[in-house]
């Protein structure tokens, strides 16, 4: 997957439900899952995410742009990998977009996203959550998107080992965390961002993930 990038900065007021230390954490972290998903399409015993069950979408020839590698989860969700960002959604393709280097989740103009997209700009017009329910919806699958990076990371293991997570880590150059850190970081991040929310916007969150 190569990196491309979106148009669209952040702005600290939209995004209310994140503490500062929580956006970089989750920026370090999603940079690093990047990578490591990119790795994955080059393990030696073949392309792990499609092994996970991941469809790729090649750039067309003379086209510009990434790749992407999208999964339905079940019936109700799918997840799509670019280098330059992550949209997790629901069968109407209603979801959120975390760029890889800024942890905010964006919402879509339009309830319909249509594939393939090669590049960043070529999804649609998206903004960052206002209302009480917007921002209840996007807390929701965000946390839901890292309880599935959590569970991906799981099956990674399970199938190829710690050693794999390892190599690919130390191959790269700018690495900044372990496996075992990023590992506790998505967790951390997580069961800090539902704390945010049951303590002082209880009614914006729903817990136990439902």
């Amino acid at each position: 997957m190569s990196l491309s990038t979106c148009a669209e900065p952040a702005n600290e007021s939209s995004a209310d439900f994140f503490l500062h230390e929580q956006r970089e954490a989750g920026e370090r972290l999603l940079h690093h899952q990047c990578w490591c998903w990119g790795r994955d399409i080059w393990h030696p015993q073949g392309n792990l995410l499609i092994r996970h069950g991941f469809e790729r979408f090649g750039v067309p020839e003379g086209k510009e742009g990434s790749n992407f590698y999208r999964l339905r989860i079940d019936e109700a969700r799918e997840i799509t990998l670019w280098g330059f960002g992550v949209l997790y959604s629901n069968a109407e393709k209603e979801g959120i977009f975390i760029k890889r280097y800024e942890f905010y989740p964006m919402l879509f103009e339009t309830a319909k996203i249509d594939l393939p997209v090669f590049k960043g700009d070529q999804l649609p017009i998206r903004r960052l959550p206002k209302s009480d329910e917007e921002i209840n919806f996007a807390a929701r699958v965000n946390a839901e998107l890292i309880e599935w990076i959590l569970e991906s990371e799981s099956w990674i293991e399970k199938t190829c080992g710690k050693s794999w997570r390892v190599k690919c880590l130390t191959e790269w150059q700018n690495t900044k965390l372990s496996a075992y850190q990023i590992k506790k970081g998505w967790e951390k991040l997580n069961k800090n961002l539902r704390k945010n929310y049951e303590k002082g916007n209880s009614s914006r969150i729903p817990r136990n993930g439902k």
